[in-house]
């Protein structure tokens, strides 16, 4: 297995420096600049994250959140037939789960075009090693594959310039390295180049990129004891960029190992190297920026000053634009600035929002200083009452050589918080085990606090500098009927008055009805009573347990659009172990579709010193989905939670359920005129 590296290439510093952080397989190497690139450079180690994803369903909104415009695969496209459409320049994500799942997807390419594709694995918690296929027309013939050419995590794959010989539809193929692999998710990028490459313009290294042409793919040549190649272009605030690097475009065998990056952040290029040197060899890199501006991508070989040939290359740059929704609203704290340390301690901050707006999306921006930055764990919590939750932000990441953190974090982000030691002037998800979208379908209104634990008894020290929320509010609900149509309940309940008619069964099951008084499940969403994994603790070891909503009747309402709304709050061990859903099906299971699917990390965070665990979980948050195809038909949900024999946690709380069809508004008109 190559040993990955990811590092951080200063910008002006006269000497190079070697950071290495405890990364048992890591290993850091340092190289002496040409003069004539004018870029002294910073070297860390690798930085490998096998880690927790987020809900990566996206599924909770009507619009897409601001940031990456990030598709979903559609399940069953394990197999060609029914693959998932991807176009070129997009981001899609998938989960490889269950085990042995195979993951199909359909693009259209010219010939001679070439591929550029890649996964990105940060933030699975249980395996990140992808095998990226790409496959001929008939869905079987390998073009050409990669096991773990990629980046950022170890075993993510990467092909960049795949040559297509003949029109038509080909596929992607994403599967784990073994039968027994979970990922979840994974991200997966596409870029066709059609025609020639622009070939580089020397010198194009001291401090005066090339600009990238509209495509975005140039050719060039790196000179291993002199050279460095950059290229500049604009990005606009909250804009994601994929990078990758064939360094053999004529697949002739010959191969190199070269180092890719882009920046700067603070003074910073943030750079990949993967170490490979069989060929087809390639990089690839994925980048959110925070600020609108020039920004410049950096070749260099691996091993800068060595004697060798001249090696070739070709670059292609997809600039993915934010995607920007109109609803959205920054607020600022006005409770900093906050001291952090010296020595063990917590600060806390606050924030009010006084807006009544259900989250459809919701970043974080943090500026602070710190002399010993990865001290800090840091966690959100929203306002107390009924949808109070907490959820962690990021956990010792940084390092001492960076005392300065300007970041904003957002689920849609390119990468995770950690995967480098630099966090001034970049844009990331949450680190790892954390996801923003625990608190999307909850209110927002209220006060919400950011708590920062210094957890090392030294004399380091820092500051919370300022703090800020964006709330991007839910569009008007998919339940809104469309013109001409009124809503018709079907079945409502929020529970107070009774359990609803719902039925539950399975081993360990311990669903039940009435008020929920174990944190952090210890409210419902209206009232005081809902259904829930055991009111007054935990779900049970080894239990596979079902709750049931009575069927409801949409025979008579072909061709009108249904909708089912339901208020759900949940804290669930990794997916890797323990499992949630809500289907609709007909009475008896067949026929089901799912709605709503767990896949993240272990809800809970260790913080501070002494350590203490934080109890996180989602919010009480609203999801709506529309059944429509269920119309002429008898259908009833379905509540799911099963567990292993470790690790029981809150579990799964559901209330306010609500199934609605939009019926004709009838008008009528009188037959007489009324008189005066």
């Amino acid at each position: 297995m190559p040993i990955r590296q990811l590092r951080f290439i200063m910008f002006g510093l006269i000497t190079t420096l070697i950071v290495s952080y405890g990364v048992t397989s890591a290993r850091s190497s340092s190289f002496n600049v040409p003069a004539s690139s004018g870029l002294p450079l910073v070297i860390g180690a690798r930085f490998d994250h096998v880690g927790a994803m987020t809900n990566a369903n996206h599924s909770n909104s009507v619009a897409n959140p601001q940031g990456q415009n990030i598709a979903s695969e559609i399940e069953s496209n394990n197999l060609p037939i029914s693959a998932t459409l991807l176009l070129t320049g997009s981001v899609i994500e998938g989960n490889i789960f269950p085990a042995a799942d195979v993951d199909y997807f359909q693009f259209s390419a010219t010939a001679g075009d070439r591929v550029y594709a890649a996964t990105m694995t940060s933030f699975s918690p249980s395996s990140s090693d992808t095998v990226l296929d790409v496959l001929a027309a008939n869905g079987t013939t390998v073009v050409e594959n990669d096991d773990e050419d990629g980046s950022l995590s170890s075993n993510s794959s990467s092909v960049a310039g795949t040559v297509i010989t003949t029109t038509g539809s080909y596929y992607l193929r994403v599967r784990g390295f073994s039968a027994t692999n979970l990922i979840f998710p994974y991200r997966l990028y596409l870029k066709l180049q059609s025609g020639t490459p622009v070939a580089e313009a020397e010198p194009n290294n001291n401090g005066a990129p090339q600009p990238l042409p509209p495509t975005g793919w140039v050719t060039g040549t790196i000179n291993p004891a002199v050279d460095t190649d950059t290229f500049s272009l604009a990005l606009n605030a909250g804009d994601s960029v994929f990078l990758s690097l064939d360094a053999d475009p004529e697949r002739d065998g010959t191969t190199w190992n070269p180092r890719l990056g882009i920046g700067l952040f603070g003074n910073v290029f943030l750079a990949v190297d993967d170490e490979n040197i069989t060929s087809p060899n390639s990089e690839a890199q994925f980048m959110t920026v925070k600020a609108s501006g020039v920004y410049t991508v950096y070749v260099l070989t691996a091993i800068a000053g060595a004697s060798g040939p001249s090696q070739t290359y070709n670059l292609s740059v997809a600039v993915l634009p934010v995607q920007v929704q109109a609803n959205c609203t920054t607020y600022t704290s006005t409770d900093a600035p906050k001291t952090l340390g010296p020595g063990t301690s917590v600060s806390r901050s606050t924030l009010t929002i006084p807006a009544n707006v259900r989250i459809d999306d919701l970043d974080v921006t943090i500026a602070l200083t710190h002399t010993a930055m990865a001290d800090l764990d840091v966690t959100l919590s929203a306002p107390s009452g009924v949808t109070s939750n907490t959820v962690g932000l990021f956990s010792d990441i940084g390092a001492s050589t960076s005392i300065f953190m300007n970041v904003t974090l957002d689920d849609e982000a390119a990468m995770p918080a950690g995967v480098y030691t630099i966090n001034n002037g970049t844009v990331f998800q949450p680190e790892r085990d954390y996801r923003l979208g625990w608190f999307d379908g909850q209110n927002a209104a209220g006060t919400w606090t950011l708590s920062l634990y210094d957890d090392t008894a030294n004399a380091a020290d820092g500051r919370l500098q300022g703090w800020s929320m964006r709330v991007c509010g839910m569009p008007p609900p998919a339940s809104s009927c469309p013109a001409g149509t009124i809503p018709r309940p079907i079945y409502s309940n929020n529970f107070e008055a009774n359990d609803g008619g719902f039925t539950h069964s399975g081993v360990q099951d311990e669903w039940a009805w009435g008020a929920p008084t174990a944190a952090p499940i210890n409210t419902s969403y209206s009232g005081t009573k809902s259904w829930k994994t055991d009111l007054a603790g935990t779900y049970n070891a080894s239990s596979n347990q079902d709750l049931l909503s009575p069927a409801f009747d949409l025979t008579a309402y072909s061709g009108m659009p249904v909708y089912v709304s339901w208020a759900q709050k949940y804290q669930i061990e990794s997916t890797q172990f323990d499992h949630a859903w809500v289907d609709v099906q007909n009475p008896g299971g067949s026929n089901a579709r799912r709605l709503w699917q767990w896949f993240g990390p272990t809800m809970t965070t260790a913080v501070g010193d002494p350590s203490m665990t934080v109890q996180e979980s989602a919010g009480w948050g609203v999801y709506t989905r529309d059944i429509s195809a269920y119309v002429g038909q008898t259908a009833q949900l379905r509540f799911h939670l099963d567990s292993n024999a470790t690790t029981q946690l809150a579990g799964l709380g559901v209330d306010d359920v609500h199934v609605v069809v939009c019926v004709p508004q009838l008008t009528t008109t009188p037959t007489t005129m009324p008189t005066n």
